[in-house]
């Protein structure tokens, strides 16, 4: 299994005696050497296609050079080069012509010490690259899966409880910290168990680098208290893959889920998270969740471009998700400084951060629900401004009217003056980044697939509808145990509902981290969290925190105050495309740009 760390290395070598092209004044010829890799892990292995080096001739016009020939050498034996994927013919000298990929062929590293290799061009004495190659690991190796564990648990399974289970667990790429599940179960007492079912291909469970479980609570004092400790300090020991405990009705299940080593070949474009799933059997054996786990803070697909939907069929109608993207884990929020110099909970808009354009940050953690917008301000002072939880009166300076925006008639949302997302990302679209007319393509949800970044992405079965009734298979509502959230007591909110009942952390708090609704991929588990961190009507206070959220899309609808697309998720709210007044206020999830 590859365990590559991606770091662009790229080196320009110019070739002494070729000269430009005839007829033109262009500079020698040069060759470029590039790779993403920089640390193997310590087993033989052959690099794939996207990890191999590339060599680029390059005439002094930028053309193409088909005719410089190269040589590449190994200062070690232990790393060889091949032309070949499978790395046959492997040798620690290669020649070629012209641009080509060299793939690269190691033995096992039986050292405890990392090596290296230098790589030369055309016998130069000073390195064109360096690959580095870890130290054998000292981590115990750790039991695989069981074969076919999950064959019998459709989507996530059941939960215990419908609103206050668990039901994924995150780390950022550097962190390995315990995180802790403490599932209420109702009336399913008796015997339970939670084994490690799955893992992404990113793992090395030979090599120790994989998921281990412990029963019980964390060791630290402050576990859900007004002060609890950093996750990093507790972790996880041992390589238990499987572990047992009776509980009885209306109490807890509860167990703790570690790393044992950080996400060495994580890189934000090429390895941007890895996953796993742990399986949770309760009720004597007669009931199964899924619990999904990320490690990685990259922004990645759920749904994959190419990903059939749920009955085998091409999705978009024939353009086979085409236009799904990868999002961001976190929410978008404005900075502690700005929101230090704000008055959350004040009377006026003026007492919140009014962020520059593409001025806004992510959360620290997927938990945090980090700040509330209007679709689109009417005003320079109303444009772009932070709003949270904490707004608990309706702020004064603010148009909240639906219809502010009727004087200009048909018009799109302008992000040049409105985007919060940071450069490099921006709001998903539905349907189109331009009008859409409400007559054929539906206002409330029915606009077509084909084209939809939202519902390509997110939904196996892209919905057509906004129906409450409608499923979205590959979503569950619960809790995620991210290292904030599970540290921290659940609140219940003042303007919430009955179901809305122990669904926040940390409400005092401008970084409030709250129950959510989770999307996955059923067949490579990739998962994205998307917190309901409550929502504001045009004339009222945020409601439903810690129950439900909108998400704005870019997309504007062409009718009466031409509102703008949305997602609506929650308890019961599986992600439906809508769309509402720019005057209410919602939350941003960024992809990819």
């Amino acid at each position: 299994m590859k365990r590559i760390l991606s770091v662009l290395i790229p080196v320009a070598i110019a070739l002494t005696g070729c000269k430009g092209e005839p007829g033109g004044n262009f500079p020698d010829s040069e060759i470029k050497i590039s790779t993403v890799l920089d640390k193997l892990s310590s087993k033989a292995q052959v690099t794939i296609l996207s990890r191999s080096i590339r060599v680029d001739c390059i005439k002094g016009s930028g053309n193409p050079d088909f005719i410089t020939e190269w040589t590449l050498t190994s200062g070690e034996e232990w790393l060889t080069l091949s032309f070949d994927e499978s790395g046959l013919g492997a040798s620690t000298s290669i020649s070629g012509v012209g641009s080509k990929n060299v793939y690269i062929v190691v033995q096992a590293n039986t050292n405890t010490i990392d090596r290296s290799a230098d790589i030369f061009l055309n016998g130069s004495t000073e390195p064109a690259l360096v690959i580095v190659q870890s130290a054998k690991s000292l981590l115990p190796e750790l039991p695989p899966p069981g074969s076919g564990i999950m064959s019998d648990v459709p989507y996530f399974g059941e939960l215990p409880t419908p609103n206050h289970s668990y039901v994924g667990a995150f780390w950022r790429a550097d962190q390995i910290g315990e995180r802790v599940i403490r599932t209420a179960v109702g009336a399913n007492a008796g015997e339970w168990s939670a084994e490690v079912a799955w893992y992404s291909e990113l793992w090395d469970i030979e090599e120790g680098d994989g998921v281990v479980l412990a029963t019980g609570d964390s060791a630290d004092p402050g576990i859900r208290g007004a002060d609890p400790g950093d996750a990093e300090e507790y972790k996880v020991t041992g390589t238990e893959s499987r572990i047992t405990g009776t509980v009885q009705a209306d109490e807890y299940i509860v167990f703790r889920i570690g790393l044992t080593a950080p996400f060495a070949e994580f890189n934000t474009e090429t390895n941007p998270a890895r996953y796993a799933v742990v399986l949770l059997t309760y009720a004597d054996g007669t009931k199964k969740q899924k619990i999904f786990l990320r490690q990685g803070e990259g922004a990645d697909y759920v749904m994959r471009p190419g990903d059939k939907d749920g009955g085998g069929a091409d999705v978009g109608d024939t353009d086979n998700r085409t236009y799904a993207v990868k999002f961001s884990p976190f929410n978008i929020t404005a900075s502690d400084d700005e929101w230090a110099a704000a008055t959350p909970g004040g009377p006026d808009m003026t007492d919140y951060p009014q962020l520059a354009v593409r001025g806004g940050v992510f959360t620290e953690y997927p938990s945090q629900g980090g700040a509330i917008f209007q679709g689109e301000g009417k005003t320079d002072p109303e444009k772009r401004r932070a709003y949270n939880h904490q707004a608990n009166v309706l702020p004064s300076g603010m148009q909240t009217t639906n219809g502010m925006f009727n004087d200009e008639g048909t018009r799109l949302w302008n992000a040049a003056t409105n985007e919060t997302c940071p450069e490099g990302w921006r709001r998903p679209n539905d349907g189109s980044s331009v009008i859409l007319n409400p007559g054929t393509d539906g206002a409330n949800g029915s606009v077509s697939v084909k084209g939809s970044e939202m519902r390509q992405s997110l939904h196996l079965n892209p919905l057509t509808t906004n129906d409450v009734s409608s499923p979205v298979v590959n979503s569950v509502y619960g809790y995620l145990a991210d290292g904030f959230f599970d540290r921290r007591a659940t609140e219940t909110t003042a303007n919430g509902d009955d179901n809305a009942k122990f669904g926040s952390v940390g409400l005092s708090d401008i970084h409030a981290g709250f129950r959510g609704r989770l999307f996955f991929n059923p067949t490579s588990y990739n998962s994205l969290f998307l917190p309901c961190n409550g929502y504001r009507n045009a004339t009222q206070t945020v409601a439903l925190i810690g129950l439900r959220a909108y998400y704005w899309t870019g997309t504007a609808f062409g009718s009466t105050n031409t509102p703008m697309g949305c997602f609506f998720v929650g308890d019961s709210q599986q992600g439906l495309p809508y769309s509402q007044s720019r005057s209410m206020s919602f939350s941003v999830r960024c992809v990819k740009e």
